[in-house]
């Protein structure tokens, strides 16, 4: 599993996060995305075997806001995932 941190721009309210957070987990190999209005930032957690990094930035535009960079918070191991 790798896990990416993207900032988002132009999130103004609980609804944009909510809506943020419902794109990113609806791509197939994203096992989870918490996205954080106050750090404007949607941390994801996927299988990059399934997806890429560049259908995360995607989805975040496509719901309507803008990337302001992305980076690799980690990568976790298939040992670590199962712990």
């Amino acid at each position: 599993m790798q896990i990416d941190v993207i900032n988002v721009i132009a999130m103004n309210s609980p609804g944009c996060a909510s809506r943020v957070t419902r794109m990113l987990r609806a791509i197939h190999g994203v096992d989870e995305a918490r996205v954080s209005l106050v750090r404007a930032e949607a941390v994801i957690e996927f299988d990059e075997s399934l997806c890429s990094p560049e259908q995360l930035r995607w989805a975040v535009q496509a719901a309507g806001y803008g990337v302001e960079g992305t980076r690799r918070a980690q990568t976790r191991g298939r040992a670590a995932a199962d712990a």
